[in-house]
Formats: structure tokens, sequence, C-alpha cells
């Protein structure tokens, strides 16, 4: 029997949680001492987070700040990436009208400003980065 493709209502599990001993392309499991997703592709075992297409982190803001740089820990292939960003604050005020703007933009990284100076160091910023394919 083929399946060509699937409508999920209520989620799926993903078993074996151990890499193949012989995997083909396309094959997942989840990791659960890891908390990832690992994919056979093109003939290698990567986990979601190192993709070539995404990245994503927290960044810590300054008191007072305006603006923040983020550098990804490897590069992406282009410039031709969409950016989700938004500013956090656990501590002190929920800091969710404060919009941010993505400047500079390259390949190693971007730019976050925002019009509003921080008022304590417990600010971060929450950015998943992409690829436009």
């Amino acid at each position: 029997m083929s399946v060509n493709s699937m409508k999920v209502r209520n989620g799926i599990t993903f078993k074996p949680v151990a890499q193949s001993s012989t995997p083909e392309n396309g094959d997942v499991y989840y990791d659960s001492t890891a908390n990832l997703f690992y994919f056979y592709q093109n003939g290698a075992w990567v986990n979601y987070l190192t993709l070539s297409n995404y990245r994503a982190g927290t960044t810590t803001i300054s008191n007072g700040g305006t603006s923040v740089s983020v550098t990804f820990s490897s590069a992406m292939a282009s410039t031709s990436y969409a950016v989700t960003a938004t500013i956090s604050n656990t501590t002190d005020t929920n800091p969710q009208f404060i919009p941010v703007t993505i400047t500079a933009i390259s390949t190693t990284g971007f730019t976050a400003k925002w019009n509003l100076a921080t008022d304590t160091a417990n600010y971060s910023l929450q950015w998943t980065v992409l690829a436009n394919n």
C-alpha cells in the first residue's frame, strides 16, 4: 500500500526514538533526551535546529536598549530569509506593544530596532529565521 498524503487531526507520534542503523532519506525520529526532531537528509542525520534554512534564538537586551545585533552561529546561504522577532520581559512588564523593525540583514545576522528604550535589563528578543525558498 502506498500513502502519498495523510490528514492528521490529533497529532502524530513518531517512533522509533533512536536513529535507524539502516536509514533512508526522509526517515524521521524524535530524540526525547535532546528534545529535537532528526531527519535523514542527503545521506546524513540532521536535527531541525541545524537545517541550513532555519535559525532561532534569544538575545539579551541591555537596560535602555533600542536595538540589538543578532549573529548566527552559522551563516545562512543568502540574505533571502524572513525574520520573526518579539520582545519579552517575564519579570517586569509585558512589552506586547513594542513593534520591532529588522534592519542590516546579512548572511551572518541582522539588527532588530524598536522606538522605545527598555527600562530594565530584563528584556530579551526571541527570534526565528527561515529561508525563503
